[in-house]
């Protein structure tokens, strides 16, 4: 069974990539050493295992998992970001006639099935809007954790807040929209919201004959 200790070091990183023990910025560093640990209680050997607090956006693995004599154990931090990326499409208007900007939020969950657990993302607003041919740009949500401080799964989904005419009228009521994963993602992927227009356009043509 294994025992917490009182021996614990915080490095902090100054925002450069580089490393400094809490309380001590004289010097940047890559390793901490603990010294003189007893290797034994009694008649009984003492083993030591490292064990990192999780960083968001990182998992952390260990060389070894656990020491009983002098050495050096190697901890691994690596990236579990996700890129998630936003696509508009369009069925049954016309380009343009569609608004002139889509806002989308982001939702987060790690229990995507559970429709209340998910929560908007601070912050993580993005304005898309279109070109001279009706085409909108895409949104992109960079490097993004992909777990928790937990090491739970995060779960993302977009939401379409709104779509507005080059004057800021809503023309939300205008269009349904539909997602292609309205359950969330959890790696690097692409997310299309279409919308598609509730009219139709009739026209009408005259053709004469006779007298």
């Amino acid at each position: 069974e294994w025992t917490e200790t009182d021996q614990k070091v915080v490095l902090k990183n100054d925002g450069t990539g580089k490393f400094y023990e809490d309380g001590d910025t004289s010097k940047p560093v890559d390793s901490y050493t603990w010294s003189k640990l007893p290797v034994k209680e009694g008649d009984q050997s003492v083993v030591y295992k490292i064990v990192e607090t999780p960083a968001q956006g990182y998992d952390a693995s260990y060389s070894t998992e656990s020491v009983n004599t002098s050495g050096t154990v190697t901890v691994t931090n690596t990236s579990n970001h996700i890129n998630v990326t936003g696509v508009k499409q369009w069925v049954g208007d016309t380009p343009e006639y569609r608004p002139s900007t889509v806002v989308f939020e982001l939702w987060s969950s790690i229990t995507p099935d559970d429709a209340s657990s998910w929560t908007k993302v601070d912050g993580a607003e993005k304005t898309i809007t279109k070109n001279s041919n009706g085409v909108f740009s895409n949104a992109l949500w960079a490097r993004i954790p992909g777990k928790d401080e937990n090491g739970h799964r995060i779960y993302y989904k977009i939401v379409e807040a709104s779509i507005e005419d080059e004057n800021g009228n809503s023309m939300s009521d205008e269009y349904d929209v539909s997602y292609s994963a309205p359950n969330g993602v959890a790696d690097t992927s692409t997310i299309t919201a279409t919308n598609t227009w509730k009219y139709m356009n009739l026209s009408v043509s005259k053709n004469w004959s006779g007298f």
